[in-house]
């Protein structure tokens, strides 16, 4: 949120609404039916739903078939076996019930996904004075850091221990694997640079700051408490 705004693709792309507040739900780990995730070769060829853009690039990368399909639709794809399974973030595993047709669980912070909360310009601008302060006090960059760390930490983080009980009352079976710092940075070193090369090279032939703004994004992440 704290560069929003100040991007020239932003300032177009956002041009009709005001926006409140950016953010993003946790790392997106990985769920499977068939077998477990537990190498980078395991992925090979397995059909996983993905989200579009660079998501799928990352996946491509190591060997994964992607899929794209609304989550909505990925218990039933898992279930037939259209798919064999799914880069979810924690709480859409309980919103969805995805621990009933998932048989393994592989915690690795693949990608993310973001979210924008907005306006209609012309609305915004008919609001009185105060209630668009009232409203922009609970918004802007303290509204994004209140929506990572709440959504974060005080929802995402126990789901894991949650699950355990759900699963076992059920009377299902899911399989979680942490993977290990040395593999991931196998992941990172076949689907991280590179992406990130891919896309600044797409974005500058666009004719916009796409290594600028990488490096403002690595520079706010690295700072952010």
């Amino acid at each position: 949120m704290e560069a929003a705004g100040e991007i020239p693709g932003d300032q177009k792309e956002y041009a009709d609404v005001h926006v409140l507040v950016f953010h993003a739900t946790p790392p997106i780990s990985l769920i499977t039916s068939k077998k477990p995730v537990k190498t980078m070769e395991d992925l090979k060829g397995l059909k996983l739903r993905v989200l579009a853009g660079p998501p799928t690039d990352v996946f491509k990368a190591m060997g994964a078939v992607p899929v794209l399909l609304g989550m909505p639709d990925v218990y039933l794809a898992m279930q037939k076996g259209t798919i064999d399974g799914s880069g979810i973030p924690l709480g859409t595993l309980e919103i969805f019930n995805l621990y009933e047709v998932a048989k393994y669980w592989t915690h690795v912070p693949i990608t993310t996904s973001y979210f924008t909360v907005s306006m209609n310009k012309a609305k915004w601008n008919s609001l009185p004075p105060d209630i668009q302060k009232a409203i922009t006090g609970v918004c802007g960059y303290e509204g994004s850091r209140t929506y990572a760390y709440d959504f974060h930490d005080s929802y995402d983080q126990p789901v894991r221990k949650e699950m355990a009980d759900w699963v076992k009352k059920g009377g299902q079976k899911l399989e979680e694997y942490e993977l290990p710092k040395a593999e991931l940075n196998r992941w990172i070193e076949a689907a991280g640079r590179p992406v990130w090369d891919r896309w600044v090279a797409g974005m500058e032939a666009k004719g916009l700051p796409g290594k600028a703004v990488l490096a403002d994004t690595l520079k706010l992440i690295e700072t952010e408490p």
